[in-house]
């Protein structure tokens, strides 16, 4: 084992997964990853590793120029990817993913490709035991190996109202209204029952749409509508919503895992308005307390063993960091901005597509990030990434 952070990253092959190692790998952390078969491990080593968000130029630096830069930064010498074969239903791979590690990335999603919600098709049962019951499989198997900490990607989709007079907090109650919705809360249950009663410290990242620029170029968010702008074709599409960059998403799963004086990782914010203590810090008797009876000086009986301790408080743990919830949404984008800013930066002017009827009426409000002291990229980081589309787009058209 060597000594640096080792940490599994679920679903690398997947969107988030690439932003999420690319991270990883710039902060030299030693990713093991789980895998199919058929999964596709290419691009990892041509793909432009997340700036950071200070080094987001106005204009930005253009696609070619970065990737020179890392090659002679050497950033291709970062820790190289350990890869599992399996998926969270493979006997023996789940133990093996989780062995000596410091902690569990969750990103992992089976789906009918192109679908999120709705990507159980139509065998539900298969879906919930891929997913629900894949995650809790991950969750023991990591419980088991004593690791000290587990994230999980979850979403937006664990609501479906804003309750009057309240905002869509990480306090608000979740009310899924499809199965995704279900799946992302049935997970989030027993990320907080596993910290409560287990002592693991868990947290649920719920973001919005995710958009950047990945690997292959043609599976980026947009991508057709780059493409269309480029080549002059009409643009039809009036949609938009609330989206989040993949290397922001990246950012805070990092802030999250390492230890900083930013991110107490104080308990459930619900709990801390309430002003109640989690359950396992609850006083507990001492175990095999020691009591002399009067009627039989010098012998020592033992009271009736008290419940169990949750297994971190046996390990020493601090139960107090257990879990967390954050919210991660920047910017309502519709078609018509992308659109708009891809006829700016390739130099095609032309119509933009209407805009939609209306923005969404229950924005996520996102207090950990303000806790935790993070901003988000924002329109620099928009206005950025839809250049690199442009580049990209241009480069698969000359090829």
């Amino acid at each position: 084992m060597t000594s640096e952070k080792i940490i599994v990253v679920t679903g690398a092959t997947g969107y988030v997964g690439r932003f999420v190692v690319a991270e990883l790998q710039r902060q030299g952390v030693h990713v093991r990853t789980l895998a199919r078969p058929e999964s596709n491990r290419g691009g990892f080593e041509d793909t432009p590793h997340p700036q950071p968000l200070s080094e987001v130029t106005s204009p930005p630096i253009p696609l070619s120029a970065r990737r020179e830069g890392e090659k002679k930064q050497k950033l291709s010498a970062m820790p190289e990817i350990e890869w599992v074969e399996g998926s969270l239903l493979t006997a023996g791979a789940l133990e093996k993913l989780v062995d000596g590690v410091d902690a569990v990335v969750h990103l992992a999603f089976e789906h009918v490709p192109g679908r999120y919600r709705g990507g159980e098709g139509d065998n539900l049962a298969a879906w919930l035991d891929a997913n629900v019951n894949g995650s809790l499989r991950l969750l023991t198997a990591a419980r088991d190996a004593q690791v000290e900490q587990f994230i999980f990607l979850s979403s937006r989709a664990v609501f479906s109202r804003t309750e009057p007079g309240r905002e869509l907090d990480e306090s608000h109650p979740v009310s899924p209204d499809t199965h995704y919705g279900a799946y992302k809360v049935a997970v989030e249950a027993f990320l907080q029952s596993f910290a409560q009663a287990e002592g693991m410290k868990t947290c649920s990242v719920r973001a919005t749409g995710v958009y950047g620029l990945t690997w292959p170029v043609e599976r980026s968010k947009w991508w057709g509508l780059i493409q269309a702008v480029l080549r002059d074709e009409p643009i039809p599409s009036s949609g938009g919503g609330t989206e989040v960059h993949g290397a922001d998403v990246a950012r805070v799963i990092w802030e999250v895992l390492k230890p900083s004086p930013r991110n107490p990782h104080p308990q459930p914010l619900a709990l801390r308005e309430r002003g109640e203590k989690s359950p396992a810090l609850q006083s507990t008797s001492p175990p095999n307390r020691v009591r002399v009876s009067a009627s039989r000086e010098g012998e020592q009986a033992k009271s009736p063993p008290p419940n169990p301790l949750p297994k971190a408080l046996e390990r020493g743990r601090n139960t107090e960091r257990m879990y967390d919830v954050i919210h991660m949404s920047d910017l309502y984008v519709t078609h018509r901005e992308v659109v708009r800013l891809a006829r700016e930066i390739a130099g095609k002017p032309g119509a933009l597509p209407d805009a939609p009827a209306a923005a969404p009426a229950n924005p996520l409000v996102c207090r950990r990030l303000a806790e935790m002291g993070l901003t988000l990229g924002g329109e620099k980081l928009l206005a950025a990434t839809v250049a690199e589309l442009v580049e990209a787009a241009r480069e698969s058209e000359a090829k």
